[in-house]
């Protein structure tokens, strides 16, 4: 499973996705130099869940796309326009949840990092 198929196979859902990971992994990176002055870490898992709800709704994208197909299509497009639409589901629920969990680690490493300096200090 290439990271970037999925990229390209997910659409422009894959663009919302990868920018709110960029910003998320942001946020992530300021919170490390900003550590005693402001807590952004709640910020940071919102990112994580709202990423995997952009996955979701890629998947749902893709459904209806499916559906579509069904609905109006001819009988000779029908199996094309599924494949399509099958292939942008998944490939949206896959890129979502791959970097969803790349930040979930992110977060508990920084998290870690944060309480090991509080304790020194």
């Amino acid at each position: 499973m290439n990271p970037m198929n999925l990229f390209i196979e997910s659409g422009i859902w894959g663009v919302i996705i990868l920018g709110m990971g960029m910003l998320n992994l942001l946020i992530i990176l300021a919170q490390i130099f900003l550590i005693r002055r402001v807590n952004v870490l709640p910020l940071a898992w919102s990112g994580v869940i709202a990423v995997v709800f952009c996955g979701m709704l890629g998947t749902v994208a893709g459904l209806v796309t499916m559906f579509d197909a069904v609905a109006s299509a001819s009988p000779e497009m029908k199996q094309q326009l599924l494949a399509a639409g099958a292939s942008m589901s998944m490939s949206a629920t896959a890129l979502g949840l791959m970097i969803a969990t790349v930040q979930v680690v992110l977060v508990g490493v920084v998290s870690c990092l944060i309480a090991n300096m509080s304790v020194r200090q």
